[in-house]
Order: structure tokens, then sequence, then C-alpha cells
């Protein structure tokens, strides 16, 4: 038997039945429901409080508690104190060899924890390797295809939509319709945009501009208007 864990377990069994021995003690009128309300929600710091209040809130009367609720009450503190107690206190002591066994166990599982977590995070940090180089290759294609010179709201080069608004007859009355733009050769992209704008008649009519467009700057060169 361990006999240091038996009473350790025994003085905290106490130590958590303190709210009904206390009012056992006074001959609290409510004895059995404080007691049942002890053994249910005294493991909460609030209830062990609100439990002690409880307790010593009123002042016993003069007559006596009935013995029966009293006893009921002190069963409830006495059965399961003994019961843990014994429960834990009975149970066989290890022997050094045991000891000795169970200290290198924790010590194996501690280094196979640890090996775990550095094994999540090299994996992790390989995820995020394999996503930066997925995303590099990504925009190297997207600028390889002339994408980065293009809005990413309209498809369409801003300063060529721009430029070209600005020198229709009514700027009001542009309309961007369509992009399109070629691979990178020799530095270059060809550039195709469709707009509808206001002729000089007053009716609507569709344009088209070819540009040139450097993969490095996007600055452009217009070749031809129609």
């Amino acid at each position: 038997m361990r006999v240091e864990l038996f009473f350790f377990t025994l003085v905290t069994c106490v130590i958590y039945f303190v709210p009904t021995l206390s009012a056992i003690l006074r001959g609290h009128k409510r004895v059995v429901l404080l007691s049942i309300a002890n053994l249910l929600t005294a493991w909460t710091v609030i209830g062990y409080v609100l439990l002690l209040m409880w307790a010593f809130h009123k002042k016993s009367s003069n007559h006596s508690v009935n013995l029966l609720r009293t006893g009921f009450a002190s069963a409830l503190i006495i059965l399961p104190s003994l019961v843990i107690a014994m429960i834990v206190g009975f149970q066989p002591a290890l022997t050094p060899e045991e000891i000795a066994d169970r200290s290198v166990q924790r010590q194996a599982d501690q280094i196979k924890r640890e090996k775990e977590r550095e094994a999540r995070k090299a994996a992790k940090a390989e995820e995020n390797k394999q996503k930066a180089i997925l995303k590099r290759a990504k925009a190297a294609e997207e600028k390889r295809q002339g994408f980065h010179c293009l809005s990413a709201l309209d498809g369409s080069h801003f300063s060529l939509k721009r430029a070209v608004k600005e020198s229709a007859r009514n700027p009001k009355s542009f309309k961007h319709i369509e992009t399109r733009i070629t691979p990178v050769v020799n530095g270059k992209h060809t550039l195709f945009m469709k707009y509808r704008a206001e002729n000089g008649f007053g009716g609507m009519t569709i344009g088209t501009v070819t540009a040139s467009v450097s993969n490095d700057t996007c600055n452009y060169v217009i070749t031809s208007s129609q």
C-alpha cells in the first residue's frame, strides 16, 4: 500500500467536502441538498466558493438537524473519500527497475514527439518552398504571355486604353471591348485592342489598335490603328 498517496488523497477529499462539513457542524437546514451540490459542482472554483458562502450564509437555528439528513450528508463525504483514497493508496508500489523503465520510456516518448514535431516543421517548410516555386513559375509564365502588362479588371493595357480614349472624338463614348496579346518574342509582345467609340457622324463604330509592348517595362508603341 502506498501510504503517502492514501493520506494525500484522503486529505484532498476532506478539503473538497469542506462546504458540507461546515453545513453539518452549523446544523444547516439544507445540508442534504448542499452536500449533493458539493459532490457534483465543487470541482469548479466558482462552485466551491458559492458552496462555502451558502454553508456560512445563515446562522443555524436552535433546533437540531434531523439525524437522517446529517447521516446522509456525512456518508456523501466519507464513502467517496475512502473509496478514492483506497483505490489510489492500494496501487502497488513501483520497483526501482519499473521506475527506471518508466523514466526511459518517458524520455523515448519525448524524443519521439520531438522528432515528429521536427518532421512536421520540415514538411511544412517543404510545402512552403514548393508553393513559392509554383508562384514564381506562374509569375514567369504570365510575364512570358504578357499578362503582367494587362489589367486584372478588364484585361486591357491601361496606358494604351487611356491614350486611345483621350484621342477619341467623344472620350465619354469610348468603351473597351477586348485586348489580346501574343507571347514575348525578342523582348516584345504584339497587342491587339478592340474598342467602340463615337465617330464623326455621331454614330458608334468599332476600332482596333495594334501596338508593340515591351516585356520588361510594358511601354507600348502603336503600330497601326483602324
